[in-house]
């Protein structure tokens, strides 16, 4: 090939080549007689992080194929072993691994999954890729038994390397046991799941549904507070805080939780107004808490300002100015209040009745609007509650208790009760009934004038929580920051998508990494079940002298296994240089381009039809790089040609691909003009080119095909994958199927099954049968080759792991 190097013409823009038409090689097979092992095994390990990292590159295209078959996957795997085997170093082959033996429908390469999965799981694990192998590891087992004890050991091969993954196995467990109505040892499992995991919502609604009276009140408070950390929109959990915290007398805790629910409700319905029963829960909070009180009078205010009218605020707007000595405020307020409430009786008996039982006493009213009320509602308990309540006042017992006895127990039910047993002597039981009151929730009015008989019964009421040890343990799970402060999801974290560097010249890799960052002051949860599920998408648009776009040209989703602390990121790698953009690039050195890439957080699609973040104000980053073109001129193709037979290794992989490339180029171009003759269309580039590029691209990359060095040789062969192939690229690449070095068989085998499909099936029977690799035959086999042994559904050596082990400890 040293004639490459002289009498080069001069270059010009002139037509490309015709079509190159493949023609079959003629193959050397052995004879029926040859020895089983064809080639000589190097005794020296083989060891190259180029084409190691160009196998990962190969397997990752297959893998991220739409509809990638067995066969593909097979491909895949072998590729992504054959990495690890040139450079252990190569660890980031394991996630795509378990992504490949992952797939649905798939029953082989069970062992190699489970220690896969074990070589994978740390504490840095993405949840989602080991959960799914896990998953399907158990998919493949036939009975409970076999499912228990994979379980088993995978919690005891795991360890406590991951916590959430191993709290998920627990609750895996779990419901296991409960299936077989275990309720015991699937509560001491969902237990144990929550607490390695206290985001785990499915093993404490296990726990709750099992065994709901072990489960404390502190538990409560605190699934319910990390539930709001998870989802700080789900208005739900926080409504259901904050009512959580009143009901255990904490009401500093409470009045900030009602808060944040209103800034809250403001924020997802804008233009509407928060709705009076949040309003109540807040002003009641407010009222039991003395440093709050004034807030009471602020809110009631609001309130007015809204032309909207509530009794019961108004009560407690009353009460809190006579608290704070305003008693001449107080009487007014009281007093517009009934007035109003009147004028407005037929749409609200109940809150009369309950006036005139509760805040300003009178008898026969609370009769009248108590009969009126249960009139309107003979199945209400409270209305019924209240009418006994206006009985007993009234000292008509008789007709009060036929009332209590035949509707539920409301917490006005109890105070007529107690009533009704102190009128009657009873003085323990109407002690008891006082309490029971006091505690159904402790701080309403009626709670407060339970309170007060109690006291006037020389009785102390003492409340069913210790607030101070509650405040104390909920800050070891949640931190000093117990009240939740409503910050809007654009503040809360950003989108970054970062690449090294902004121009690339061609061949070069441009991968880059999406962060995610906390802005906020609580951790950051990204579940499926949380304000960011860590779904990305990226789409390119390509612009200069080709025009493209490529919409999703990466879909991903990270699931870290633990909270992104404050001001932390999470960093999620993407290869960016793949798919239908690095066949674009590869294809066309010559052409000057600006690609831009759009990286979207959850992204939805609005009625108008743009892509935006599900996480209201996310907004998408965006990042442009530059690939200048190749400026083809006679010295710069001869320098290329020279390092092929001069150049040290890495030169002569990069003048190959280059050669492929411009090859791509040319047969595009002249494919245009046969395709349009007579098209008057202006190209979109004109490449250097002529009649003489192809025969002189053609002989080098010949030449690289048969490099003394095997590296070289691999790199080529992946680099003409994309091209059509005559009859001596064929015969250069089919050199590689009797190479001493097992990786150039294994891309021969690759590249030519390929090429030359149904032609290359005796080749590929024989390499099956033959090759002295495992990787070589197998990627025979992958491709169609009949495999000496047909392996079973489920291999042995899994299997194996699934024997009962003798005096194993309960798990």
């Amino acid at each position: 090939m040293a004639g490459l190097a002289v009498g080069l013409p001069a270059l010009s823009a002139a037509e490309g080549p015709n079509n190159l038409e493949p023609n079959a090689p003629v193959y050397r097979t052995p004879s029926a007689g040859s020895t089983t092992n064809l080639f000589t095994p190097n005794p020296e390990k083989l060891f190259s992080p180029s084409v190691s990292q160009l196998f990962y590159e190969m397997a990752y295209e297959l893998i991220h194929r739409e509809g990638i078959t067995d066969s593909q996957a097979e491909q895949a795997l072998l590729l992504l072993n054959a990495a690890t085997e040139l450079d252990v170093s190569t660890g980031f082959a394991t996630a795509d691994m378990l992504t490949v033996v992952s797939r649905p429908g798939q029953a082989r390469h069970l062992r190699m999954l489970y220690d896969s999965l074990i070589r994978y799981v740390d504490k840095n694990a993405d949840y989602q890729v080991a959960a799914r192998a896990i998953r399907h590891l158990l998919e493949q087992l036939d009975s409970r038994e076999q499912r228990e004890i994979l379980l088993s050991r995978l919690m005891r091969d795991l360890g406590e390397s991951n916590p959430a993954l191993s709290s998920e196995l627990a609750v895996t467990r779990g419901l296991l046991y409960a299936e077989k109505a275990d309720d015991p040892n699937a509560t001491n499992v969902f237990a144990v799941a929550y607490t390695w995991n206290k985001y785990n919502q499915l093993a404490f609604e296990k726990l709750v549904e099992l065994e709901p009276e072990q489960v404390s009140p502190v538990w409560h408070l605190e699934y319910l507070r990390l539930k709001l950390r998870e989802n700080p929109l789900d208005i739900d959990t926080a409504i259901a805080f904050a009512q959580y915290a009143q009901s255990m007398q904490l009401y500093d805790v409470a009045v900030g939780s009602f808060e944040y629910c209103a800034d809250l409700f403001r924020f997802l319905y804008p233009g509407r107004d928060v709705p009076i029963a949040l309003y109540q829960d807040w002003m009641k909070s407010c009222y039991n808490a003395p440093r709050s009180r004034p807030k009471c009078l602020q809110l009631a205010e609001q309130l007015r300002k809204q032309g909207r009218f509530d009794l019961y605020m108004e009560v407690l707007a009353a009460k809190i100015a006579d608290k704070m000595g305003d008693t001449e405020l107080s009487g007014q307020i009281l007093a517009t209040a009934e007035q109003k409430a009147l004028q407005l009786a037929p749409a609200d008996y109940e809150s009369l009745a309950w006036f005139y039982c509760f805040v300003r006493p009178d008898p026969e009213r609370a009769i009248d609007y108590g009969n009126k009320a249960y009139s309107a509602e003979p199945n209400s308990p409270m209305a019924a509650g209240l009418l006994a309540c206006a009985f007993v006042d009234n000292n008509q017992p008789d007709l009060a208790k036929p009332l209590l006895d035949n509707y539920p127990k409301t917490q006005i039910a109890i105070f007529a009760q107690a009533r009704l047993d102190l009128a009657a002597g009873q003085k323990q039981s109407a002690l008891k009934s006082l309490r029971d009151a006091i505690d159904q929730d402790p701080g309403s009015i009626v709670a407060e004038q339970a309170q007060l008989l109690l006291t006037e019964q020389q009785t102390e009421y003492i409340p069913i929580y210790d607030t101070g040890v509650i405040l104390a343990t909920l800050k070891q799970t949640v931190g000093e920051q117990i009240v939740p402060q409503f910050v809007r999801p654009d503040q809360m974290l950003s989108l970054a998508l970062n690449i090294q560097g902004r121009r690339f010249s061609y061949g070069s890799d441009f991968d880059g990494a999406v962060s995610i960052t906390n802005n906020w002051y609580e951790p950051l949860v990204i579940s499926d079940d949380s304000l960011c599920r860590g779904r990305i998408i990226i789409d390119v648009n390509v612009t200069g002298d080709l025009q493209a776009r490529f919409e999703k040209h990466i879909s991903t989703t990270t699931r870290p296994a633990l909270p992104i602390e404050p001001g932390r990121s999470v960093l999620v790698p993407v290869r960016l240089y793949t798919g239908p953009l690095k066949r674009l690039l590869n294809s066309h050195p010559q052409a000057s381009l600006n690609i831009q890439f759009t990286a979207y957080l959850d992204p939805v699609v609005t009625e108008q039809g743009d892509v935006v973040s599900a996480i209201p104000g996310v907004k998408p980053a965006a990042v442009q790089i530059e690939r200048p073109r190749v400026e083809i001129t006679t010295e710069f193709l001869q320098n290329r040609l020279n390092s092929l037979s001069r150049g040290r290794q890495g030169p002569k992989i990069k003048a190959a691909r280059l050669f492929a490339g411009l090859m791509m180029e040319n047969l595009e171009m002249a494919n245009r003009r046969d395709i349009r003759p007579n098209s008057i269309e202006t190209p979109p580039y004109k490449p250097v080119s002529g009649d003489w590029m192809p025969p002189v691209l053609k002989s080098a990359l010949v030449q690289s095909l048969t490099d003394s060095d095997w590296v070289v040789r691999v790199h080529t062969m992946a680099a003409i994958t994309d091209l059509p192939l005559d009859y001596e690229l064929i015969s250069a690449a089919t050199q590689g199927l009797n190479d001493q070095h097992w990786p150039a068989r294994m891309m021969a085998v690759w590249l030519l099954a390929q090429k030359q499909g149904y032609n290359f099936t005796k080749v590929l029977d024989h390499t099956a049968k033959y090759d002295n690799n495992p990787f070589v035959r197998n990627m025979a086999v992958a491709f169609g080759a009949t495999p000496p042994e047909q392996s079973k559904p489920l291999e042995q050596p899994f299997l194996d792991l699934l024997r009962p082990e003798p005096n194993a400890p309960a798990w």
